[in-house]
């Protein structure tokens, strides 16, 4: 049997960044922007069969847990935030347009720090504040894993404050809740480095 797969990946290394904005954090306006689904790849066809409905069904269930199910994928608490504000408009706005038959791919994709600044370009946000989401970038039935790029940003410039990369093992049964798990996996590692940016002093 599989072992249980949790990585994190640092992307930028801490030198490399501005000090996190604790105070700006705590009491500015903080967004949850939800899950891009734009530029994730599903690898190896046999396990996404359904490609009208992943797009058109699927996507947005995923996003929707945070509302569905708010005390397991519970936002605020995750992201140490009471009154952050949840909108994903947007994403569903982005997701929706995508053409199912290219989603399937045969090899799993990784984004770069570049590719995220760029797709954040492409958005109008509603608020001002901070930006918090998730970009997918594989869903791979073949390795069994899926790899998400976690970004925290200025909502107003759109630049990127801290990133991550989280990837994780799927589980559970249906296929909305197989992969839904790799998202619940990646709040806990967003609440772990959430807390340790709170923590950093310049």
């Amino acid at each position: 049997m599989k072992n249980i797969l949790i990585l994190l990946i640092t992307l930028l290394p801490l030198s490399a960044l501005a000090q996190f904005p604790t105070e700006q954090y705590k009491t500015d306006t903080v967004t949850w922007y939800g899950i891009d689904y734009t530029q994730c790849y599903m690898v190896g066809a046999e396990g996404f069969t359904n490609r009208k409905r992943i797009v058109q069904t699927y996507f947005d269930a995923w996003n929707e847990f945070v509302n569905t199910e708010p005390h397991k994928y519970d936002i605020p608490r995750y992201l140490i935030k009471p009154d952050i504000i949840i909108d994903l408009s947007l994403v569903h706005e982005k997701n929706v347009k995508l053409n199912p038959h290219g989603i399937v791919k045969s090899d799993v994709h990784k984004l770069t720090q570049t590719d995220v600044t760029a797709l954040l370009a492409k958005y109008d946000f509603h608020e001002v504040g901070l930006g918090v989401m998730l970009f997918a970038e594989y869903y791979s039935k073949h390795d069994l894993e899926a790899s998400y790029f976690f970004v925290v940003f200025d909502a107003q410039t759109k630049k990127i404050i801290r990133s991550r990369r989280y990837i994780q093992e799927p589980a559970g049964f249906g296929f909305r809740n197989f992969w839904a798990k790799t998202f619940y996996g990646s709040l806990k590692w967003m609440n772990k480095d959430i807390r340790k940016w709170l923590r950093q002093r310049g």
